[in-house]
């Protein structure tokens, strides 16, 4: 894993293979729970951010040859996985699980993600010298392009991460050059967090680096206040419709109603 996406999903569940499997429209409500509690939010509901992290999920691995050590398990895990995905995906917003590049330890880790299709496309155009060196164009099918970076060279990886999860340019310059200046001399630049809060919590999702003692930028602030702005709304549509005695697959109904608000 990247130390980018390792920095920004600290606090994100990882599913492990020896929980018990659950079927594609049990994923479904679990996947609408963690995007809508979390900074998948502000991914489907106002396209702030153009991709969220969603989950992570870990298959163990023989740590000799790399090979998965129940492939047919693994296989109908994320098969399960993907089937879920017809539950939520509409015109706009897709889902996609993607490998880590890099392996750790005993297991394989894989990223599941959520993207607001316009969004993505907006971000693209306007980074369209960066992007186009790569023959990557804002209608660009988005699983491949993501499945793409996660394979990019290092800095270019945590160039377009950055511009995909929402972060302001200014944000993701910073966090580019800290990074190459690390490597280049081994000295780590020190930073401050700037913290957007989700509903499961107040720091630790929505976040990213700015330059230690800065102030935020008009544009951080602009970008919290819209954020705050889809989160108070959603927790109103959330507090009317979900409670202990909900239905089952409450999330995935609140979630389809997210989905509509947000075609409005």
């Amino acid at each position: 894993m990247s130390c980018l996406l390792l920095l920004l999903s600290l606090t994100l569940p990882t599913v492990f293979a020896q929980q018990p499997p659950l079927t594609a429209l049990e994923w479904a409500d679990s996947l609408a729970k963690q995007t809508l509690q979390n900074e998948g939010l502000f991914t489907v509901f106002g396209g702030v951010k153009p991709i969220s992290t969603v989950q992570h999920i870990s298959f163990a691995i023989d740590t000799l040859t790399g090979k998965l050590l129940d492939e047919e398990e693994a296989a109908a895990r994320m098969r399960a996985i993907q089937d879920s995905f017809r539950f939520l995906a509409d015109e706009q917003v897709g889902f996609v699980l993607i490998p880590f590049r890099a392996v750790y330890g005993k297991s394989r880790g894989f990223e599941l993600l959520v993207f607001h299709r316009q969004a993505l496309e907006n971000r693209i155009a306007a980074q369209r010298d960066f992007f186009l060196k790569r023959g990557v164009f804002p209608d660009s099918p988005a699983e491949q392009l993501l499945t793409l970076y996660e394979f990019e060279e290092k800095f270019d990886r945590f160039r377009a991460y950055g511009y995909f999860f929402g972060y302001p340019d200014a944000a993701v310059d910073f966090f580019v050059e800290a990074a190459r200046h690390q490597e280049e001399t081994g000295d780590f630049v020190t930073r401050d967090f700037f913290q957007i809060p989700v509903a499961s919590a107040k720091e630790g999702h929505f976040v990213y680096a700015i330059p230690k003692d800065s102030e935020p930028s008009a544009e951080d602030l602009a970008l919290r206040a819209r954020a705050a702005q889809l989160l108070s709304r959603y927790e109103e549509v959330r507090d009317s419709r979900v409670s202990e005695t909900s239905r089952p697959f409450a999330f995935l109904e609140l979630f389809q109603e997210m989905r509509r608000l947000d075609a409005q």
